[in-house]
């Protein structure tokens, strides 16, 4: 269960005791900003726990579903706390009660006061499964005086892509600091989701195809629901990226015409059902499990297109929009073997529909040949493990 409010926003001005009560020193630091990076980085952390059992690890996250996700994953094998807001008077006190050897920060989470805090302190910073973006790496130029001598201070960065890696060289980063890793996410096990969470609702799909629609924002809902009403023996599952549009995509359905029934009040799933609205989080990967296609949100909504790895860790053809700025060597390898399609609107979602259902084999083979991608581009996770191993000894 997330903790109050309150007792959230005071870790964020660094009153963070009553959370790391039990905590030795002289361990390792993850800062996940949230869901995604905590996902990211629990492959790294359990390898990390088996080879040092001993060592502290204390997981910072942003946001409240990161939290929960971080418990989820770890119970009270980990510490944690939130990260503070990013001034030394805030920052501090979190680096004194835990005086660890190394932070690693994941991915894009770079916050100027915090890096230099722990140099001061002697503490080294990694950046791991690294991105660079064109728009990060665009404020990073603008505001240069601020942010090239975070850069010089980093201790190492561990890039998911060669985009990434190009990147961080273009803004100064000595390349003695640079690893080329890969991406951590091609060595999730993505396909052990969790059983005992299974819906009964399950066995009732009977004949009906399922469709996902992970990680969905508007429209995509919306754009969704218009082209699966054209489809007969169709389940769409709708599963919003974030809980507060539960309600607002629930009345979005209620507008469409469609039958429709909610996750949270449904046993099971009655026959003429059209439309399944997930509304609990960290089921996604449940319904990707028992679905023929997928469409990974976040790409016609501009928001950088979420994790296309997890469907298509499964062996599900994907479709999606053009925004993908958030893991584009992912979605460009997946791409190149035709596991991902390219759709913009509903009209673009309907007809690969309508090809994929009409010829199931073709749609599996494609879904295939993303599964054989990911396996083909593990990895990251020995590249890392072994120089943090390295470092730590």
């Amino acid at each position: 269960m997330s903790e109050q409010p309150l007792f959230n926003q005071l870790q964020r001005f660094g009153l963070n005791k009553q959370a790391l009560t039990q905590v030795k020193t002289d361990g390792v630091w993850f800062h996940c900003a949230s869901v995604g990076e905590v996902v990211t980085a629990t492959p790294l952390i359990r390898a990390l726990m088996k080879s040092k059992p001993d060592l502290q690890i204390t997981v910072t996250t942003m946001t409240t579903t990161g939290s929960d996700r971080a418990k989820a994953e770890f119970g009270d094998t980990v510490a944690h706390c939130y990260l503070p807001f990013d001034l030394p008077i805030f920052v501090t006190p979190l680096l004194r009660r835990l005086k660890p050897r190394r932070l690693v920060i994941i991915e894009v989470e770079l916050w100027p006061n915090l890096i230099r805090s722990c140099v001061c302190h002697g503490i080294a910073v990694d950046i791991v499964n690294a991105r660079m973006t064109e728009r990060s790496a665009a404020r990073y130029t603008k505001f240069a005086l601020l942010y090239t001598p975070m850069l010089h201070a980093l201790s190492h960065v561990y890039a998911q892509g060669k985009r990434d890696a190009e990147g961080y060289l273009k803004l100064g980063l000595d390349p003695a600091k640079l690893t080329l890793s890969n991406n951590l996410k091609f060595d999730r096990d993505l396909s052990a989701h969790n059983q005992q969470t299974a819906w009964l609702g399950w066995h009732d799909v009977g004949e009906r195809s399922v469709v996902v629609g992970g990680s969905t924002h508007s429209p995509e809902e919306a754009l969704l629901l218009k082209a699966v009403s054209k489809l007969s023996d169709v389940l769409l599952v709708l599963v919003p990226r974030y809980p507060e549009r539960f309600d607002e995509v629930e009345e979005l359905i209620k507008t469409s015409g469609l039958k429709w029934q909610k996750l949270s009040e449904s046993q099971h799933l009655q026959a003429n059902t059209q439309v399944l609205l997930v509304d609990e989080m960290g089921r996604l990967m449940e319904c990707y499990a028992h679905s023929a296609i997928a469409f990974v949100g976040g790409s016609i909504a501009e928001r950088g297109g979420h994790n296309a790895l997890e469907p298509a860790s499964l062996g599900l053809p994907i479709l999606m929009g053009p925004s993908r700025f958030n893991n584009p060597g992912i979605c460009q390898v997946l791409s190149d073997v035709g596991a991902i399609k390219d759709v913009s609107d509903d009209a673009d979602v309907t007809r690969h529909l309508t090809q994929w259902l009409q010829f199931p084999d073709r749609a599996k083979e494609l879904g295939n040949k993303g599964l054989s991608v990911i396996k083909e581009n593990q990895g990251a996770l020995n590249i890392t493990l072994t120089s943090m191993l390295n470092e730590l000894d």
